[in-house]
């Protein structure tokens, strides 16, 4: 049986309602399930190959942007610091690559709130980073 992982809706701003975490987890699925046609999988996370390309290229130039902001000389922070993005993107990626090749067959996203809602004052709710199946 698989185990479904549901991933944490941010506060960021999310280009698509796709958040930089989900944008790792759906470029794992497309990288490791290449016998799955692309349309497909695109489909699982409720989108279209439009709507990818553009959450592709808004991640990309914004850990781009990252990446030249932090290679400025005389910079001295750490790695962690310096790409925050790049980071986490690493971080998700290898997470949701190694939930794949271990038999998960999706990853459930939550909905990432629009920056009109993530304006407003967040109301206390659990949240749960994954749910697990029930044991045998």
């Amino acid at each position: 049986m698989s185990q479904v992982v549901i991933l944490p809706a941010g506060s960021q701003d999310a280009p698509e309602g796709v958040s930089l975490e989900q944008y790792a987890a759906i470029g794992a699925h497309i990288a490791i399930r290449t016998s799955q046609p692309r349309a497909e999988v695109l489909g699982l996370y409720d989108l279209d190959e439009p709507r990818w390309n553009t959450v592709q290229k808004i991640w990309a130039k914004r850990i781009e942007d990252e990446v030249m902001r932090g290679s400025a000389p005389g910079l001295r922070v750490g790695s962690d610091d310096r790409y925050p993005l790049s980071m986490r993107y690493a971080v998700a990626y290898a997470e949701a690559a190694q939930r794949l090749r271990n038999g998960e067959d999706e990853i459930v996203m939550t909905p990432v709130p629009t920056r009109a809602a993530s304006a407003l004052p967040e109301a206390p709710a659990e949240r749960s980073e994954s749910a697990l199946p029930e044991p045998a």
